[in-house]
């Protein structure tokens, strides 16, 4: 048991597929939540995660309740299709059953933002979970996130890594950075608390501010 679901139901490590066996990188998918089984596995891998733990509600609103303008995010998953049981490094996937589930191997939710001056929007990311660290799945999320952002005009993207060791050295090898100047326009850095759209995140246990990072994923408009 992890966490409660939607409407007091229980999020459960379950409801993120079955166990990972043998993967297909030819086969992964990333898809954004649409059922409540994609919702529920995609909080399952979020709160799976401890460094969540202070903001588990918060999560969790964000992905079942996104669409809200409090909100205005969304969240996609990276999918396998269904095998009809794991499989070993050794052995072929099997054919799916047909009630059985994807293997949802990575998560990521994303509050999407219109730019205020000029055409287009940019985004930040909020969560990002994976179900086996090291394996490259934060990877094809995220580069997968990418190509489906570009097509909706969106151009920059933000972040907070925590400072853990470990996420500064992901983040950086997708190619986000600490920027002197940002390259958001200045009133879109305005604090979500002082009636902009970014929302500033901190190390809970000290309670220290954290860096912002930002990457372009498209040209800047002519």
């Amino acid at each position: 048991l992890l966490r409660p679901g939607a409407a007091g139901e229980a999020v459960v490590a379950a409801d993120m597929g079955p166990e990972l066996g043998k993967i297909d990188e030819q086969k992964l998918e990333v898809i954004e939540v649409e059922t409540q089984q994609e919702k529920r596995a995609a909080c399952a891998l979020h709160l799976a995660k401890s460094t969540f733990d202070p903001e588990k509600d918060l999560v969790k609103r964000r992905i079942f309740e996104g669409e809200h303008r409090a909100f205005l995010c969304r969240t996609w998953l990276l999918q396998h299709p269904c095998t009809s049981s794991v499989a070993s490094d050794a052995e072929e996937l099997a054919p799916a059953d047909e009630d059985a589930s994807p293997t949802y191997c990575a998560a990521v939710t994303v509050r999407i933002n219109s730019y205020q001056s000029r055409p287009g929007r940019w985004a930040q990311i909020l969560n990002m979970s994976t179900r086996r660290e090291r394996h490259g799945f934060g990877t094809l999320l995220i580069a997968g996130l990418e190509e489906l952002l570009r097509l909706e005009e969106i151009d920059i993207l933000v972040l907070y890594p925590a400072w853990n060791g470990r996420a500064p050295t992901f983040w950086a090898s997708l190619g986000f950075a600490l920027y002197q100047q940002s390259l958001l326009p200045d009133e879109e850095l305005i604090p979500y608390d002082r009636g902009g759209p970014l929302l500033p995140e901190f190390e809970t246990s000290r309670n220290i501010a954290l860096q912002r990072w930002e990457k372009r994923i498209a040209p800047p408009p002519p």
